[in-house]
Parts: structure tokens; C-alpha cells; sequence
């Protein structure tokens, strides 16, 4: 790999302008390809050119169960049914299997892009990103709705903030992207899609791929920091060797058990952040006091009594109401009026607006232990 120090405006290209920084990194000889074509790749060569493995969709895990011998591991599936392996992998984004530990070394974000329209060959083709807090980059991708059309799409992400914080900021967090887009690239025509995601970053800044802590043959990939076909890549060449007992050098660095030493004011910073306005909400009010009032297409968090509840009104006026406590730790979700989610501030999870789990950590759905629908104009009817 290239690396080179550009620390002057001739050594730039032209675009983006206005460079905030003197001094920047380039990668050259670099690639680009799809991931999803890539993914179908690994699939055709997994299912038609090994004989032993096959992929199961739709088969959802509620349990991994380590007995921590040599017999090996098992999972509990969500129809009861169990399947018993030497070892597993969970590729799941964020663990399913653990509740706190690697939850302290990390955060879920939400995470905002927009694609312009360009005129073909206009930008140089390459993937540009800065150091600030939230952090913006800059690419390019084919129009692939549109092939002929000379031009191409430029995407501009970034201002990512906490899952389930701030939530009354997220229209704003596609103006200022707009604004910025606008400004770097004076040549960015329509806008044709904007969308979100989310993205795990670990407080050390580098993902977890190993041995999960406190198992013997439950392995881990996660804390991709958005860049998840870098570093699953890498995750999968790791955990293979591991597995297989050969000796890799990266085997420490990614290392899941490994301590955050090196920032320890980060580290409770971060834990106390999400933490405590967590659970503080349990004493606050809710976020509508009269739910008649809520408009069709809303939700909001509501106090009846004791419980503190999720509701969400859909455009026929029916009323969906359901425990707003997270199943993975208990914390109070929040109403995400732009995305029509209801997010957990503490570890990230998200769910729908029916209650359906969207996002792990979360292993199971907000309507487990109350879940009741009040037509419109119509009697109460309470679901079991």
C-alpha cells in the first residue's frame, strides 16, 4: 500500500474545496466494489463448491448456550428447535449472546448520508473523510437506475450521533449534510436519496474479532466503525486461524478481552453517558399527556400508572400500545418521530413501530410483557 502526505492545495484535487485541514493521508491503488454482489459471491462459492454447507435464512436465534468443554456450543432457535456445533461464530453486528461486557467497550450510532446527482468523471473517483466530531466522508457509485444517463451519484454521509439521543435533531442533521454537500461540491446537482444506518464504535476505535470473553467456543465479530466489509473480512481470516489453532499476528489486536486502558476517561465518559439519562427517564413524565392528541402517523412515550409505555397511532387512527422497557437491560426506549422507531439511549437497540426489534442488542420484541390495540372508535381489545 501507497501512502502519501499531501501538505499542500496543488497536491489536492479540485474536489472537494474548502479542505478544512493542511495536511491529508492519500491511499492509492485502492478498491471499490459492491456488497451485496460481493456477499452473493461468497454465497455461490460456499453452497455450490463446498458439500457440507448450506445457508439457512429466516431462522432466527433466541439462545447460545456454551457449556465451555470440548463438546462444543448450541443454539436455541426462536421454534424451540436446537442445533449443536464445535464451535460458532456470531457475525450478528452486535452480539446477541451478551448482555454487558462488550456493551461497556462500545456505542451504537445513528448514522445520516444523501446521494446528489454529478456529471460523470467530474469528481475524482475515490472515497474521501475527515477526523471531526461527527466525522463527514465523501464518495462516489454508479447510477445503476440509469446507466446511460452520464452521470453518476455523489454521496455524502456522516454526522452521526448517539443511538436514542437527541432524537429532535435528525431533521437537522440532513440539513447541515445538504449544506455541506453544497458547499464541498459546488457541482452536485438533485438530490435523489437520503436514508440512515447504524454503526458500532468501539471506544478504542478498533473492532472486536475473536474468542468472546468468557466463552471457550463462542467467537464474535463486531465494533466495525461503519467500515463492516473491511473489517468482517478480516474477522472471518482471524477467527478462521483461530479456530484451526494457527497463530495469527492480529489475533491481540483485535482481541475482544483486551482492556480500554489507553483512554480511561473515555471510557467512563462514555458508560456514564448512556447509562444514567437511561434510566433517569423512568421518573420523568410522559412525552404526551393526552394520547387522544396524538396524530395519526406518531407515537410518543406515555405514564399509566407505574408502567411507562410505548404508543404509536397509525394514519387510520388505531392506537398500538406496548411496554416501552428494552429488553436487553431494561432501559426506557424513546420515540424517533423521523425514522417512526422507538430507539433505546442505553445500548442502541431499535424497534419498529409495532414494537418489532429492528436492531440487537435486543433479542425479542417490546411486546412481550404488555401489548394491547384500541381500534378507532371502537372498544379496547387486549392481545395475549
Amino acid at each position: 500500500m501507497t501512502v502519501q502526505l499531501l501538505d499542500s492545495k496543488e497536491q489536492l484535487p479540485v474536489y472537494p474545496v474548502d479542505y478544512p485541514s493542511p495536511h491529508w493521508l492519500k491511499f492509492s491503488n485502492q478498491g471499490q466494489f459492491h456488497p451485496l454482489k460481493y456477499l452473493f459471491g461468497i454465497s455461490q462459492i460456499l453452497t455450490k463448491k463446498l458439500q457440507n454447507c448450506k445457508i439457512y435464512t429466516n431462522t432466527h436465534v433466541n439462545e447460545v448456550v456454551d457449556d465451555e468443554s470440548d463438546k462444543g456450543v448450541y443454539v436455541i432457535t426462536s421454534e424451540g428447535k436446537r442445533v449443536d456445533g464445535k464451535k460458532i461464530v456470531l457475525g450478528t453486528y452486535a452480539p446477541i449472546n451478551d448482555r454487558i461486557t462488550m456493551y461497556t467497550k462500545m456505542a451504537e450510532y445513528r448514522t445520516y448520508a444523501m446521494a446528489f446527482e454529478v456529471e460523470k468523471g467530474i469528481i475524482p473517483r475515490a472515497l474521501y473523510w475527515d477526523t471531526d466530531k461527527p466525522y463527514n466522508y465523501h464518495r462516489l457509485t454508479d447510477d445503476d437506475t440509469n446507466p446511460q444517463s452520464g452521470k453518476e451519484l455523489l454521496i455524502v454521509g456522516g454526522k452521526d450521533n448517539l443511538t436514542g439521543h437527541n432524537l429532535g435533531e435528525f431533521e437537522d442533521r440532513y440539513t447541515d449534510l445538504e449544506d455541506l454537500a453544497r458547499k464541498k461540491f459546488p457541482v452536485a446537482g438533485k438530490l435523489r436519496y437520503r436514508w440512515s444506518g447504524q454503526v458500532i464504535e468501539p471506544i478504542d476505535r478498533l473492532p472486536f474479532l475473536g474468542l468472546n470473553p468468557g466463552n471457550k467456543n463462542v467467537y464474535i465479530i463486531t465494533g466495525d466503525s461503519g467500515t463492516g466489509m473491511t473489517n468482517q473480512t478480516i474477522g472471518a481470516l482471524l477467527i478462521k486461524d483461530l479456530i484451526y489453532g494457527i497463530k495469527n499476528p492480529w489475533k491481540h489486536i483485535y482481541c475482544p478481552s483486551r482492556k480500554m486502558t489507553h483512554n480511561p476517561l473515555e471510557y467512563i465518559k462514555h458508560n456514564l453517558e448512556v447509562s444514567i439519562p437511561s434510566y433517569l427517564d423512568y421518573v420523568k413524565p410522559g412525552d404526551c399527556p393526552d394520547i387522544e392528541e396524538l396524530k395519526p402517523g406518531d407515537g410518543c412515550i406515555i405514564r399509566e400508572g407505574l408502567w411507562k409505555l410505548a404508543v404509536y397511532k397509525d394514519t387510520n387512527g388505531t392506537l398500538y400500545k406496548f411496554s416501552a422497557i428494552c429488553p436487553h437491560l431494561k432501559a426506557l426506549v424513546r420515540y424517533n418521530p423521523l425514522e417512526k422507531t422507538f430507539d433505546c439511549p442505553f445500548h442502541g437497540s431499535r424497534f419498529d413501530r409495532f414494537g418489532k426489534a429492528i436492531n440487537g442488542p435486543a433479542n425479542s420484541n417490546l411486546t412481550e410483557e404488555y401489548c394491547e390495540i384500541i381500534p378507532a372508535k371502537t372498544r379496547t381489545t387486549t392481545v395475549e
